[in-house]
C-alpha cells in the first residue's frame, strides 16, 4: 500500500486525497475504473446508483462490524465499538471504535440541515492517478491517506444523492498498516451523488440563509449556476454549473484553480453577479478584495473558458454587496455597484464585457 503526504486545497473543505486503498462501493454498469480524474467539462452526471454490494473474500474472519445508517465496515474483534454519539451539530452524528493501543476508527455523518451547505460542492481540485477506487471519478468522494511520525491518518468520504455526507477517519500506528488497509477495503456505503443530484440539493438565492455564494443566469433552455466555496483569507474558490434543458440535468464545467496561473476564473472573495444573453456569450461581475475594482469575467464558449478585466472605481470605495448587469436592446451591457457608502458608479461595454466605460 502506498504512503504519500498531499494536501490539496479544495474549495468549500480541505482534502487530503491519495489512496493505493479502493473501497468496495461498484460502478453503476455504464462505468468503468478511472486512475485520473476528469476534467471539469467533462465531469458526467449518471443517474444515482444503489449502496454498493459487500465483497466478502477480502474480509478477515476475526473481525467485526461497525456500521452507521447505510455505511457499514469491519473492525478486529478486539476493538471496542462504542454507541453512536449525536451530541454535535445539528444534522451530525458519529460513532467510534477503539483498540487497547489506542488505534480509532470514526464514522461521520453530517447534512446540510445543519446550516453546512458548503458540502454540497465538489471537492476539488483532485489529484490525478493516486487512486483506483472506481467512485473516484465523482468530485463528491474522496479518499485520503498520510503517514505522519509513524501514525496513519486515513479518510474517506462522500456525499450522497440524498446530500448526506459520510467520512470514514482511521487513526493508526504505521506498524499496523494492513489493518488500515483492510479496514478501508471492507467499508460498504451508497454511491456518492452526481452532479445533477448535488445541484438540485444547492438552497436557492431567495433563502436568506443561504451560507454559500450563489449566482444564476438563464437564455432560452440554458441554465447557469455560479457557487461559491469557504474563502480563506481574500480567495474563494468558484464553482461554474451548466444545464441545457432548463435545468433538468447539470455539468461542472469550470472551477477555480490555483495550479494552473494562466487559468482565468473567480478566485477573489466577493459577491458577483452573472448573465448570459445567448446560450455562447456571457459575463461576470465581481467586487475585487484587495482593491477599489470590478472583476470583470467574459466568455464566448457558454462558460467553459473566460477572460478577464479589471474595472478601476474612480475612488476609494468598499462593496460587499453584488453588482447588476443588464443588457439593453441594442446590445449594451450596463454594469452598476453601490458602494457602502451609498455612490452609485455606473459602466458601459459596447463589445459583450471585454471593455468598459463609466
Amino acid at each position: 500500500m502506498a504512503y504519500i503526504k498531499l494536501l490539496a486545497p479544495v474549495a468549500g473543505m480541505a482534502a487530503l486525497l491519495l489512496t493505493g486503498c479502493g473501497t468496495s462501493s461498484l460502478p453503476a454498469a455504464s462505468e468503468t475504473s478511472q486512475s485520473h480524474a476528469p476534467a471539469p467539462s467533462n465531469t458526467s452526471t449518471p443517474p444515482s446508483k444503489a449502496s454498493a454490494s459487500p465483497v466478502t473474500s477480502s474480509v478477515p474472519s476475526n473481525t467485526k462490524s461497525m456500521t452507521m445508517d447505510a455505511v457499514t465496515l469491519r473492525v478486529p474483534n478486539s476493538w471496542s465499538i462504542g454507541p453512536p454519539s449525536s451530541a454535535l451539530a445539528p444534522g451530525a452524528k458519529q460513532i467510534t471504535a477503539t483498540s487497547s493501543t489506542g488505534g480509532k476508527v470514526t464514522i461521520h455523518r453530517l447534512t446540510p440541515v445543519g446550516g453546512n451547505t458548503f458540502i454540497l460542492l465538489p471537492q476539488l481540485p483532485k489529484p490525478p492517478g493516486l487512486t483506483n477506487n472506481v467512485e473516484n471519478h465523482s468530485p463528491y468522494f474522496t479518499e485520503s491517506e498520510q503517514t505522519i511520525s509513524q501514525v496513519i491518518d486515513a479518510t474517506f468520504s462522500e456525499l450522497t444523492a440524498t446530500g448526506t455526507e459520510y467520512m470514514v477517519t482511521v487513526h493508526l500506528p504505521s506498524s499496523q498498516s494492513q489493518v488500515v488497509e483492510n479496514i478501508l477495503r471492507s467499508i460498504q456505503a451508497p454511491s456518492p451523488a452526481n452532479v445533477t443530484e448535488a445541484v438540485h440539493l444547492l438552497p436557492s438565492q431567495s433563502n436568506s440563509s443561504v451560507a454559500i455564494p450563489l449566482a444564476s443566469a438563464k437564455s432560452g433552455s440554458h441554465r447557469w449556476i455560479l457557487a461559491g466555496g469557504q474563502p480563506a483569507t481574500a480567495q474563494e474558490g468558484w464553482f461554474l454549473f451548466r444545464s441545457d434543458d432548463h435545468g433538468n440535468h447539470w455539468s461542472l464545467i469550470n472551477n477555480t484553480s490555483w495550479s494552473a496561473p494562466g487559468r482565468i476564473f473567480p478566485n477573489t472573495v466577493g459577491s458577483p453577479a452573472m448573465l448570459f444573453w445567448n446560450s455562447r456569450d456571457g459575463v461576470i461581475a465581481q467586487p475585487a478584495y484587495a482593491s477599489p475594482a470590478l472583476l470583470v469575467y467574459w466568455t464566448r464558449n457558454g462558460g467553459n473558458s473566460w477572460q478577464k478585466t479589471t474595472v478601476p472605481f474612480p475612488y476609494a470605495a468598499n462593496v460587499f454587496k453584488a453588482p447588476t448587469v443588464s443588457r439593453g436592446a441594442n446590445g449594451q451591457l450596463t454594469l452598476k455597484v453601490v458602494s457602502n457608502s451609498k455612490k452609485t458608479m455606473i459602466w458601459t461595454s459596447r463589445d459583450g464585457g471585454s471593455t468598459w466605460t463609466q
